[in-house]
């Protein structure tokens, strides 16, 4: 609806109109073998304007601040399949964009402030040099867990200064 709106068009008649599924393949049900899969099954969009991998973690940010506010947060583990471009040191001090919306650091604690990440939380220099997002991200530490493997497995943990701490997992694998 959105791309819609936007003014992305697409086929008026993507079942019965020439060219369309059901001229190409007849009208009938469609029993794929398990290992394929329609075009469609394989597209992924992000719900959010973040770095792919963050999506799964911004999916927990209301559960995580029903849980706690981020005064009361004394650390923040981050474990993930593998380090590298979105934890690398330049993403604790993004000063563009760029940097901003591929920073896990940036990306989890603006949401956590914020409840969740937006077009201006990238673009906005007062957002991105936030002295209480400058505080979360320096609660955080990344680590990687050798055999996991896919788009943005992640473990977080969240130790309040109170001593008690809660851990959300993305992978469904683990």
């Amino acid at each position: 609806a959105i791309l819609a709106r936007a003014g992305m068009t697409g086929p008026a008649q993507p079942f019965e109109g020439p060219g369309a599924l059901w001229s190409r393949n007849g009208r009938r049900e469609i029993n794929l073998p398990v290992e394929e899969k329609l075009a469609i099954e394989l597209n992924w969009f992000k719900a959010r304007p973040a770095e792919a991998s963050s999506q799964g973690t911004l999916t927990l940010i209301p559960e995580m601040r029903a849980w706690t506010k981020p005064e009361e947060i004394a650390s923040i583990e981050y474990d993930m399949n593998e380090l590298g471009e979105i934890s690398d040191a330049p993403k604790f001090d993004p000063q563009n964009r760029e940097p901003a919306d591929h920073s896990m650091p940036y990306i989890l604690a603006r949401a956590l402030l914020d409840g969740d990440v937006y077009m201006d939380s990238f673009t906005d220099a007062a957002k991105r040099n936030d002295p209480a997002a400058r505080a979360l991200m320096a609660k955080m530490t990344f680590g990687q867990v050798d055999g996991w493997s896919g788009l943005g497995p992640a473990r977080i943990t969240i130790r309040k200064t109170n001593g008690e701490s809660r851990t959300w997992d993305t992978y469904k694998g683990v």
